[in-house]
């Protein structure tokens, strides 16, 4: 062999970093190809269930962003009927007597909608967004997540308890 000079060459923009399949035994449930869209996934695979905000609590998650980002978003659970959710961004290490760097209300949503922030650039370095209900509305409100492992350094907390198993679907850029 020619060390792969006869291969076919990967077509998209950007460097892809990374292929990835989730399979359930007879099909695929998820196919991504991270870099291509310019995202940077907070999960490993298709989320598996939604998981609800706590009353008078918040859904958060850790991360550590490696480049200057402008951008997230999260995958909504649930439809804002009368109700809705705020999502924020904060320096992780301000989280409980800091204000958000970031932070907006979206009053109307349906269920797997992206919930988009864009905002002036922030630097590399560790954030945790959240997630808290507006009002009650008419069912449970909160973030897809996985069962899996997510990417590290993470950790996905509901209220103050961090979860046991998985990651939220929330994205950066």
């Amino acid at each position: 062999l020619n060390n792969g000079a006869d291969f076919p060459k990967p077509v998209g923009r950007g460097a892809l970093s990374r292929f990835e399949v989730a399979l359930k035994p007879w099909d695929v449930e998820a196919f991504l190809i991270e870099g291509v869209d310019g995202w940077n996934r907070l999960y490993e695979k298709a989320p598996d269930a939604g998981q609800a905000v706590p009353a008078g609590s918040s859904l958060s998650q850790r991360f550590s962003a490696a480049a200057p980002f402008s951008r997230l978003r999260i995958k909504a659970f649930g439809s804002a009927a009368g109700g809705g959710l705020r999502v924020s961004i904060e320096a992780d290490g301000a989280r409980r007597d800091g204000c958000p760097v970031v932070s907006c209300d979206f009053p109307a949503f349906a269920d797997s909608d992206w919930l988009e922030l864009t905002f002036e650039p922030l630097p590399a370095g560790s954030y945790r967004w959240s997630v808290e209900a507006l009002g009650s509305g008419a069912g449970p409100l909160g973030v897809w997540r996985t069962d899996g492992e997510g990417r590290n350094p993470l950790r996905s907390f509901a209220g103050d308890a961090l979860l046991s198993n998985g990651n939220y679907i929330a994205e950066w850029r």
